[in-house]
């Protein structure tokens, strides 16, 4: 079984100025939809911005702790499943 890393996602607040600031930070292919911003750099997994109207910026380290996650591709889901599972994570 293989997993990669095919996305960064970050939740913001405000959709439009996080991902201007991604896509300026790293350059790329920017890409959008009502609800997220794909950015496509040289060298990197797709960075995703994610529309959450109610989600409060970490103000790490004190405070709201930091905040993101990764999506993971397998080529055998069940198999990731389990592994998962056997990780520690929950279903």
């Amino acid at each position: 079984m293989n997993l990669g890393l095919t996305s960064v996602i970050f939740d913001a607040a405000d959709l439009e100025s996080e991902s201007a600031f991604w896509h300026h930070l790293l350059g790329g292919s920017l890409t959008e939809t009502p609800t997220h911003s794909f950015i496509q750099a040289v060298g990197l997994s797709v960075i995703v911005v994610q529309g959450a109207p109610a989600q409060e910026p970490p103000s790490w380290p004190a405070g709201h702790s930091q905040q993101m996650h990764m999506d993971l591709g397998s080529d055998d889901l069940a198999e990731a499943d389990k592994r998962v599972l056997d990780a520690g994570g929950v279903a």
